[in-house]
């Protein structure tokens, strides 16, 4: 093994050393008055109870104070959080939150597991860029995914220009949407992820790419055709169809739209696009789709186009990729290509936004 090859796994190894000695200060019950040894487990005592699963579940939960918005962050449900959260608390045999009406507050005990839960995070983070700089996977190639099938109708086109301008890097459009874009730059399959909205991770760079409106559909004879744009209570009546999408997507979409007091009398998801404009047109649904998919049926008069809500309702498409794993130079260069891609498949102009004054970090391998 080289020598660059050891030093890469001393933080492994130090961060394993971490959390096998993990020990809280002993905190007095105040039921018992009795000293409690909140976590304890060493080598060689016995299995240890807490993983690195259980100190995301901590650090979520207490980073936006309910575990359903930790949801968002852990890619689990709100049943697994919970059910995962009571089985570690009384195995350990305290309670880390409060459950109060305004949402989970650390007790004593909680805010200083979270406090080491970060500690761990954070090193676990840096061992893994560390190897991910040391790996050669990647080297003059460049994989992109999506887990959307909508970007798949810009996407290619995007990859086509960076073949062009960058002839020396092997661009490859990976097509197959089944995997979580970002679940798939974790486990290699990509090297970078076109997604929306995606959430902030400290082991990732998001790059934002443009900002897109969703807008409903509806036929011109409907009885909101005149509608301005949709309000509360405007759809208890109808049947809306949305594009088949993830959980983590479909509960993006239903919650800004029963935050908007838009909830459907019933939910259709469909495949294609297409079939969406087309039940819309037909009378049968009120659909939704991004505004430029649905701009030449609109124009072709076989659609009316409405805003979501007063303000209407838009999505962030942003190029994620590991921390460490990309160069500034190719990032740079995707983004710009999607987001002249992205126009040019519809004629119709998304806003861009503008690329962060902080460039992506470069990994040593570049």
């Amino acid at each position: 093994m080289s020598a660059h090859a050891g030093a890469s796994w001393v933080p492994i190894v130090q961060t394993w050393a971490l959390i096998s000695q993990v020990r809280l200060r002993p905190r007095r019950d105040d039921a018992t008055n009795e000293l409690t040894d909140v976590v304890h487990a060493s080598h060689g005592e016995r299995t240890m109870i807490l993983e690195v699963r259980h100190l995301r579940i901590l650090t979520a939960i207490a980073d936006h104070g309910t575990v359903s918005a930790a949801t968002k962050h852990v890619y689990l449900t709100q049943s697994a959080i919970s059910h995962q959260l009571i089985e570690l608390e009384q195995r350990l045999g305290l309670p880390f939150f409060h459950r109060t009406p305004k949402g989970m507050v650390p007790t004593d005990a909680g805010t200083e597991m979270i406090e080491v839960a970060r500690d761990v995070l954070a090193r676990l983070a840096s061992a893994e860029a560390s190897m991910l700089r040391s790996s050669p996977r990647a080297a003059g190639r460049l994989r992109v995914g999506t887990d959307s099938p909508l970007a798949l109708s810009w996407l290619p086109a995007a990859v086509g220009i960076v073949r062009r301008r960058l002839p020396h890097i092997r661009a490859e459009l990976i097509p197959d949407t089944t995997a979580h874009g970002v679940d798939a730059l974790f486990e290699g399959r990509y090297e970078l992820a076109v997604v929306a909205d995606a959430a902030a991770d400290p082991r990732l760079d998001l790059i934002p790419l443009f900002d897109e409106e969703l807008v409903a559909l509806v036929a011109p004879g409907h009885r909101l055709a005149e509608h301005a744009a949709l309000v509360a209570g405007d759809l208890r009546v109808e049947q809306l169809a949305v594009h088949a999408a993830r959980p983590t997507e479909q509960r993006w979409l239903t919650e800004r739209l029963t935050a908007a007091g838009l909830e459907p009398l019933r939910l259709t998801t469909v495949t294609l696009t297409e079939a969406l404009i087309g039940l819309a047109a037909a009378g049968e649904a009120v659909a939704i789709v991004p505004r430029p998919a649905a701009e030449a049926a609109g124009r072709a008069g076989r659609i009316r186009m409405l805003r979501l809500g007063t303000h209407g309702l838009r999505r962030r498409w942003q190029l994620v990729t590991l921390a460490t794993g990309v160069s500034a130079l190719h990032v740079q260069c995707f983004a710009s290509a999607v987001q002249q891609a992205a126009s040019e498949a519809t004629g119709a102009s998304r806003e861009a936004i503008a690329a962060p004054s902080k460039p992506p970090r470069v990994p040593r391998s570049a």
